[in-house]
């Protein structure tokens, strides 16, 4: 599985998301222009948010580091830190369910097999 292009990565020009390989700027991602013939309401709404979605990609990279990261700090925290969750009878620590959504997120985006 091939890693992503290396941040930081940057807007460009409204529609491109830039980022360097090997030293040379790189295109990572291009926001295409989108139209809907059959619901012009649509077509407005996707062109509002371009660029908040394009800040939001450009972003990933900063982003991911800070998973790891406060993945890191949560794991080297003793396990009731944070308390316990209850749903009846079960009960879990909320350390542990924070761990678990943080190793569910980098995995998608790593586009892997949780690893737990």
């Amino acid at each position: 599985m091939a890693k992503h292009t290396p941040g930081p990565w940057r807007i460009e020009d409204d529609c491109v998301i830039m980022g360097e390989l090997d030293g040379k700027p790189a295109q990572i991602l291009m926001a295409a222009e989108t139209t809907a013939l059959d619901n012009r309401e649509w077509t407005r709404r996707l062109r509002d948010q371009r660029p908040a979605n394009l800040a939001l990609a450009a972003a990933a990279p900063a982003m991911m580091e800070a998973l790891e990261a406060a993945k890191d700090a949560l794991n080297s925290l003793p396990v009731d830190v944070l308390g316990f969750g209850r749903d009846g009878e079960e009960c879990w620590p909320i350390r542990d369910e924070l761990i678990y959504n943080l190793t569910t997120a980098l995995a998608a985006a790593r586009q892997e097999q949780e690893q737990v």
